[in-house]
């Protein structure tokens, strides 16, 4: 009697575990150097991990009722919705990267949650506002005269990403030229930028006193070491530190909203469209955005404060017109009835 052979068990593609590809597709994005897009993968991770309260997630149980619930979760948490939406964005990525692994067979499942950027009320300095902040007395030597200086940058250098400024290098700069070229880290393109004189007199400042003992070559000292991690999380420090500091600078001159880094990019695309008409395509170009829509989005919320003012003026008390002007105005309408009453019909 011939014995029967035990079939050779093969794992169904929905059995692929979602904790163990997603935690693989971290390490791969901090291989390929993307720090920020690991950290954000990682977050939302963690979130999923609690919500799922299991060691192990078939990629094939994953359907639009589980990350509907995971939303709700997410909102009950009391997250704000664009932190949720980005949660979401980063985790459909990763989904879509199992797809084309083909570990999973494509359902679908973030279709009916939102993914795209929130929008909330978006704020700009006013140029009054702005050169206060930049004749502002700070103290020598510290954070503030730091976030200060970084914050004219980004403006002298058409709004460009905090990211960019804290790891600019010395061998980018070419002040024969007057240029400073530069690779951006967001979109990992070349970038170029004249160099004002008032851009050139902070980047001096800093060579005296850095240049020399700087062993990485960069402007500022805020990038203490040639690992790639390490570094990032170096300038996350900084980051928080600037954007601290700034809005301690925002305070003191009465300033009714957060000041940060972000507020200076896109009061450098304000004065770009409002006052100088520039196009999308350049401003998305300069604010190093992957596409136009983003700028799109970006820039059409700057004119919500003119909408407001006029809502404002609308909702005053008429204005009594002055009895000049009546009497002119009455005169006007009996001269208009007296045409009307000799026409010849």
């Amino acid at each position: 009697m011939k014995k029967k052979r035990k079939k050779k068990m093969i794992p169904r593609k929905m059995d692929a575990d979602m904790l163990v590809f997603i935690e693989k597709d971290i390490l791969r994005m901090k291989e390929r150097g993307m720090f920020s897009s690991a950290e954000n993968l990682r977050t939302a991770f963690n979130h999923f991990k609690i919500f799922a309260k299991s060691g192990f997630f078939p990629l094939g149980k994953l359907n639009t009722v589980v990350v509907k619930d995971f939303e709700r979760y997410l909102k009950a948490e009391r997250l704000m919705a664009s932190t949720i939406s980005l949660y979401m964005r980063v985790l459909h990525a990763s989904y879509n990267r199992a797809v084309e692994a083909q570990l999973v067979t494509n359902s679908e499942p973030f279709a009916e949650v939102r993914r795209g950027n929130v929008c909330y009320r978006q704020y700009a300095l006013t140029q009054a506002e702005m050169n206060r902040l930049l004749e502002a007395e700070v103290s020598q030597g510290g954070w503030e005269e730091l976030a200060r200086d970084v914050m004219e940058l980004s403006y002298e250098f058409c709004g460009m990403p905090p990211v960019d400024i804290i790891f600019l290098k010395w061998s980018q700069i070419d002040f024969d030229a007057g240029m400073l070229c530069y690779s951006r880290h967001k979109t990992r393109t070349k970038g170029t930028v004249a160099i004002s004189k008032k851009a050139k007199n902070i980047l001096l400042k800093y060579r005296k006193k850095d240049h020399e003992k700087e062993d990485l070559g960069y402007v500022f000292s805020f990038i203490k070491s040639a690992d790639g991690e390490e570094a990032y999380a170096q300038y996350k420090s900084a980051l928080r530190q600037i954007n601290r500091n700034l809005n301690q600078l925002g305070k003191r001159f009465g300033l009714r909203y957060h000041l940060s880094t972000y507020v200076i990019r896109r009061n450098w695309a304000t004065v770009a469209r409002n006052v100088y008409g520039a196009q999308p395509h350049i401003i998305s170009l300069a604010l190093c955005h992957t596409s136009e829509r983003t700028t799109s989005i970006y820039i059409s919320r700057i004119d919500d404060g003119k909408l407001f003012d006029l809502q404002k003026e609308m909702w005053k008390e008429p204005k009594k017109t002055p009895p000049i002007l009546n009497r002119r105005a009455e005169r006007f309408r009996q001269i208009l009835i007296t045409i009307n009453d000799n026409k010849e019909y």
